[in-house]
């Protein structure tokens, strides 16, 4: 599931602090 891949790797990004 590349959205599914895609949601979550964002939320980890999120969680790391990066503006994005």
């Amino acid at each position: 599931m590349p959205f599914f891949a895609s949601f979550a790797y964002f939320a980890a990004l999120r969680e790391t602090g990066l503006p994005f």
